[in-house]
């Protein structure tokens, strides 16, 4: 599952991915934090590009990429280009040739609610990393 926040008045975007296990228990989790960032399609697309990364780092080459972002999923799906996401969709299209086999599958807002919340969360424990000017991919702990 991936997702991401946006917020317009200072172009912050707060990125999350989440990898399950086939069981659907929570494998792993991670945010991450964007600046400069033009739309919230263009932080969805972040989000699938960073958890495609990450997927790649763990060696695995099956994945079935869920988003609640409706045109994102069928740019993807379909290898449409939007001109909005351009540069991000081919970086994404670059990376899926590292995997066997891919799936894009949307999925409504309501069944994306931790990716949601990680992404949102991230904002917070921005204004904490601001004054050191941290940025990077922070892994979640569970709490279960």
């Amino acid at each position: 599952f991936t997702d991401g926040a946006w917020r317009e008045d200072n172009r912050i975007a707060g990125l999350a991915w989440i990898f399950e296990n086939p069981d659907g228990s929570v494998k792993s989790q991670y945010t991450s934090l964007a600046d400069f960032i033009g739309s919230p399609l263009t932080v969805e697309a972040m989000a699938v590009k960073m958890a495609l990364a990450e997927v790649i780092n763990l060696d695995l080459e099956r994945l079935c990429v869920v988003s609640d972002s409706k045109v994102l999923i069928q740019a993807l799906s379909t290898k449409n280009i939007v001109t909005e996401i351009y540069g991000i969709l081919l970086e994404i299209f670059n990376l899926l040739s590292f995997f066997w086999e891919i799936h894009f599958r949307f999925t409504p807002r309501e069944a994306n609610l931790l990716a949601d919340s990680l992404a949102k969360q991230s904002f917070r424990e921005s204004s904490m990393l601001a004054d050191r000017n941290v940025r990077g991919i922070f892994p979640q702990t569970l709490n279960l």
